[in-house]
């Protein structure tokens, strides 16, 4: 890669390629410091550029979707549309982003503030393709942490005892690229039984989804301690 990064996201392209999104140029629990003065450089130690690979001849351009979610924005949730565009999600933002003219279309925010990506890290999927609906792509999103947004802190520590806060029950989903002329919009679906973070889907033979794994309460990441 042409940047040093990790907790990025890689998404492969219609044409072949992976786009390489953002990430920690030097780790901690969110990418950010506080005060949050610098969302996109982080003095140092936030990226929020994106490359491709096999690389291009251009460096690395700004996504300025990262600056925007900055903090909240390690392993962006992200889906190839049929357009060539990609959904991403991060923070409680969400866009439909063409990466090759690197232009942005907002799309509504995540409902009731849940955070699905790292280090909420709620589930995320696309709903199998059916013929019935023209093959039109759904993702759907699973738990994660609905925590207030000072909770989250800095690289070196949450500012709440996470372990000691609920995951989110919560469901939704959201078709990108609605046909037929209808407005973009989350939909709430079922909630889960309980809360879950750290979780994941799994994509059966007949179309369910299996959802494993995970955490009734708390966050991925580490920290020694926090911030109280």
């Amino acid at each position: 890669m042409k940047r040093n990064r990790w907790y990025s996201t890689a998404e492969p392209t219609g044409e072949g390629q992976i786009v390489i999104i953002g990430g920690f140029v030097a780790g901690g629990y969110v990418n950010r410091n506080v005060p949050n003065i610098d969302p996109e450089f982080e003095g140092g130690a936030a990226d929020c550029t994106y490359e491709y690979f096999p690389a291009k001849a251009a460096e690395p351009q700004a996504f300025k979707f990262l600056i925007q979610t900055s903090g909240l924005n390690a392993y962006a949730h992200t889906f190839l549309m049929p357009s060539g565009k990609m959904f991403v999600q991060a923070n409680v933002s969400t866009v439909l982003w063409d990466h090759d003219n690197n232009v942005e279309t907002p799309l509504p925010d995540m409902p009731g503030g849940v955070i699905r990506v790292y280090p909420a890290s709620g589930a995320a999927a696309l709903l199998p393709l059916r013929p019935e609906n023209n093959y039109n792509p759904t993702v759907i999103f699973c738990g994660g942490q609905d925590m207030p947004e000072d909770h989250w802190g800095d690289y070196a520590f949450p500012t709440v005892n996470t372990w000691e806060f609920p995951a989110s029950k919560d469901c939704q989903r959201i078709a990108p690229e609605p046909e037929g002329g209808r407005a973009v919009a989350y939909e709430q679906d079922d909630d889960m039984p309980e809360g879950r973070t750290m979780t994941q889907f799994i994509t059966l033979p007949d179309g369910k989804l299996l959802l494993v794994n995970g955490a009734l309460n708390g966050t991925a990441g580490r920290s020694l301690q926090d911030r109280l």
